[in-house]
């Protein structure tokens, strides 16, 4: 069974743009440059002031005493200094009976 083919032509002209509606576009154009610019500024304020507004914090912290880096045998010779021990007498010192 075959198909029939129809060539019918549509009529488009009732979708015909009217020739006085064709160049009288500038309003839209206008209208759009005007929202860019306005858009544009307002960026640049904003970014502006988000900028300005940031303010420097300063931190501060109790200051610690630094001890100086000593060895084990200064600090041991300064403990028996404090306490009026001579380090060289280490045989001097009194035993324990036991």
């Amino acid at each position: 069974m075959a198909i029939p083919t129809i060539h019918s032509q549509q009529d488009l002209s009732s979708l015909r743009i009217a020739d006085r509606s064709r160049g009288s576009g500038k309003t839209g154009k206008r209208l759009s440059w005007f929202t860019a610019v306005l858009i544009g500024v307002v960026l640049a304020v904003w970014s502006f002031m988000a900028s300005g507004l940031q303010r420097l914090v300063v931190k501060m912290a109790a200051a610690q005493r630094v001890l100086p880096v000593v060895s084990h045998q200064q600090e041991l010779e300064a403990v028996l200094r404090r306490t009026h021990l001579n380090p060289h007498d280490a045989g001097s010192f009194p035993r324990r009976a036991g």
